[in-house]
C-alpha cells in the first residue's frame, strides 16, 4: 500500500478509509459537502442499494449441447449466468456530482422538462429531481421481468422493508436524472417535478478506479486481483456513511456514574461486564453530515442504468423480446432463459458487451479484447453448459450444469451446511411441494464480550418470496402492482 499509494494502512481503521483517502491524494479532486440539510434529506431518500431478486423460480435447457438429455422436439433454449465486471467501478468512472448544490427556480423546473432528453452524461451539470411518475397497466407485461424505479417499501405480507422492483405509481420519488430519462424513453409517464436540485458534475474518481483496473490487470495472483477491486468498491459505502448511527460509549466503573449516565436524555442503552464494570451508550448530541452522500447515490443510481439497458435495450432487442426471459437478478449478474438455436453462436453478435477472456483458449469465442473491463459482461460457467436453475427467493438459488456438478446459495447458511446437507432437488422441493426446510448449525457468537459456540435449528430453504407475487408451486411470478393481481384479488 504504501509502495502504490503513499499512504500507510497502520493508520487506519478500516479499508474503507483508507481507500477514501487513496483516492482523495490520487486524483486531488476537493468535493464540496452540502450545506443545505433539506438538500441531505432529499438525496438520501434516492439511496437503495442494489436490487435482488427471482422474476422466475425454475427453468431447464433444451439444447443441442446437452447430448441424450436434448429432447429435439422441443423448442432449443439456453440458460445463462451473466455477471457485469465491477459494476460500481464502472459507474464510478462516470460523471458524478462535485459542487454548486443549488435548488432549482420554478422557472428551470418548467425548462427542464422540455430538455430532458436533450441532456447527457456527459454534460458538467447534472441534477436530483423529486417527482411524480405513473405506470401505465400496458407496460407490465412486458417490464414484468424488471420494472424500472425500484422503491424501497413493506411487501404485502412482510413487516419488514425491502427493496421492492414494482408497478405501483410513484410519488416524490428522489432520483438521478439519467434514471428519469431512461424510465421514460421506456414508456412511464412523468407527472410532476416536485423539486431539483442542480449541481455540477465531473469523473472525478476515473483516475483512481482505472488505476486500480489497471492493477488487476497485471494481478499475478488472487490477493493482488482482489484487493484493487476491493477498495474500487468502498469508495461508494464510504461516501453513504450515515453519522446518524454513531454514537458515544462510556465506561462507568461505581453506580453512581452509572445512574448519571443513564439519567441522560441522550441514553441509549447498557452493558453490564461485570459487577464493577459497564458499557453505556449515548446518542450523539449533535450530528454533523460530513460524507458526500450525492457520490454515493449517484453511484447506485448510475449502475442501475447500466443493468436496465443490458436487459432492455441490448439482450432482449437482440434475442426478440418474447424470446429471452429474466430468471434472477442480483445486483450486478443476471440469469437468463433464451430461446435461441445456438446461444454461443448468438454471442458473437454481442462480443462488443462481453467479456470472455476466461473461457478455455480454445474455445471460439475465447477473446482477451475486453478482457476486465469495466461493465462488459461475462459468463460466469465460461462455456460451461447451464442445464437447471431453482429460485426460491433473493439470495436463495441454485443451478446445476452439464457435468452434473451443483452450486447453491441459500444467505445466512454456513457454507459447509450448503456444502454438505442441501441438494439442488431441495431446492425443488421447496418449490413444488410448499415445505421449508430447517438445517442446524453450529457458530460462534460473542454475548457481551464472551464468545461461545451456538447451536441454532435456523430456516435454510423456503417457498415463500414476498418481494414478488406468486402462488404456491408456481413458477412465474408477477411484480407488486402488476395489473393482473389487482383483477385476481378483486
Amino acid at each position: 500500500m504504501m509502495k502504490t499509494y503513499g499512504l500507510d494502512p497502520v493508520y487506519y481503521f478500516s479499508i474503507p478509509g483508507l481507500s477514501f483517502d487513496c483516492m482523495m491524494k490520487h486524483t486531488g479532486v476537493e468535493i464540496s459537502l452540502l450545506q443545505d440539510i433539506d438538500m441531505q434529506l432529499m438525496i438520501e431518500r434516492s439511496i437503495r442499494g442494489g436490487i435482488s431478486q427471482c422474476s422466475q423460480r425454475y427453468a431447464e435447457s433444451n439444447n443441442h449441447h446437452m447430448g441424450n438429455s436434448y429432447n429435439p422436439d422441443l423448442p432449443s433454449t439456453y440458460l445463462t449466468y451473466l455477471d457485469a465486471n465491477n459494476l460500481y467501478g464502472y459507474s464510478m468512472v462516470k460523471k458524478h456530482p462535485l459542487k454548486d448544490f443549488k435548488w432549482m427556480t420554478k422557472q428551470e423546473i418548467k425548462q427542464f422538462k422540455k430538455c430532458l432528453f436533450d441532456l447527457t452524461e456527459n454534460d458538467d451539470e447534472g441534477f436530483f429531481l423529486e417527482v411524480d411518475i405513473v405506470y401505465p397497466d400496458y407496460l407490465h407485461n412486458s417490464h414484468n421481468d424488471l420494472p424500472f424505479l425500484p422503491e424501497k417499501k413493506v411487501p404485502p405480507t412482510s413487516k419488514n422493508e425491502k427493496l421492492l422492483t414494482t408497478f405501483d405509481n410513484k410519488y416524490r420519488y428522489v432520483l438521478h436524472y439519467l434514471n428519469l430519462q431512461q424510465a421514460l424513453s421506456h414508456g412511464l409517464i412523468l407527472k410532476k417535478i416536485h423539486r431539483g436540485i442542480k449541481f455540477t458534475q465531473s469523473d472525478y474518481l476515473a483516475t483512481y478506479i482505472n488505476f486500480n483496473t489497471e492493477l488487476r490487470k497485471t494481478a499475478k495472483n488472487m490477493a493482488q486481483r482482489t484487493q484493487p477491486k476491493l477498495l474500487n468498491n468502498v469508495i461508494y459505502g464510504r461516501s453513504i456513511e450515515d453519522f446518524r448511527k454513531r454514537s458515544n460509549l462510556k465506561v462507568a466503573t461505581t453506580w453512581n456514574q452509572a445512574r448519571k449516565l443513564i439519567s441522560k436524555s441522550t441514553f441509549l442503552d447498557y452493558t453490564i461486564i461485570n459487577e464493577n464494570l459497564v458499557l453505556i451508550k449515548l446518542q450523539k448530541k449533535t450530528i454533523k453530515f460530513m460524507r458526500p452522500i450525492f457520490l454515493g447515490a449517484s453511484i447506485l443510481e448510475l449502475s442501475k442504468i447500466k443493468m436496465y439497458h443490458f436487459l432492455y435495450s441490448i439482450v432482449k432487442p437482440y434475442f426478440g423480446p418474447k424470446n429471452v426471459k429474466l430468471l434472477y437478478m442480483d445486483t450486478d449478474s443476471f440469469f437468463f432463459q433464451i430461446k435461441v438455436d445456438d446461444l454461443y453462436e448468438a454471442f458473437k453478435g454481442l462480443k462488443h458487451y462481453l467479456d470472455t477472456s476466461d473461457y478455455p483458449s480454445n474455445h471460439f469465442l475465447y477473446s482477451n479484447r475486453n478482457k476486465k473491463k469495466l461493465g462488459k459482461f461475462k459468463d460466469e460457467l465460461n462455456g460451461m453448459v447451464l442445464t437447471h436453475f431453482v429460485g426460491l427467493a433473493s439470495k436463495l438459488y441454485a443451478y446445476k450444469i452439464l457435468d452434473g456438478k451443483e452450486s447453491k446459495i441459500a444467505k445466512g447458511i454456513s457454507t459447509n451446511v450448503i456444502r454438505k446437507e442441501i441438494k439442488f432437488e431441495d431446492y425443488v422441493a421447496c418449490l413444488f411441494e410448499g415445505i421449508t426446510i430447517f438445517k442446524k448449525m453450529n457458530t460462534i457468537v460473542s454475548q457481551n464480550h464472551n464468545i461461545q459456540t451456538v447451536t441454532k435449528n435456523k430456516k435454510a430453504l423456503t417457498f415463500n418470496d414476498d418481494k414478488r407475487f406468486s402462488r404456491e408451486g408456481q413458477i412465474k411470478t408477477y411484480a407488486h402492482g402488476h395489473y393482473k393481481i389487482m383483477r385476481k384479488n378483486d
